[in-house]
């Protein structure tokens, strides 16, 4: 299983998470918390509720080189 910290500006936002189903992005309860807290994403708006697909979310996919 690999994660990464995703990040929004300056502010770890959420983890963005592989398992053997794929891939899954969930916010930090901080991170939603906070009054300045945003989207990482337009496709990825702030939930408490994990986002769960069987292939990486096209928003991080775009961002690998």
């Amino acid at each position: 299983m690999r994660q990464a910290h995703i990040f929004y500006k300056d502010q770890l936002a959420g983890i963005l998470t592989e398992n053997d189903a794929g891939y899954e992005f969930r916010y930090f309860l901080e991170y939603l918390s906070m009054e300045t807290a945003r989207a990482v994403s337009l496709t990825l708006p702030l939930q408490e509720e994990a986002y769960t697909s069987p292939v990486l979310f096209p928003f991080f996919d775009g961002l690998i080189p």
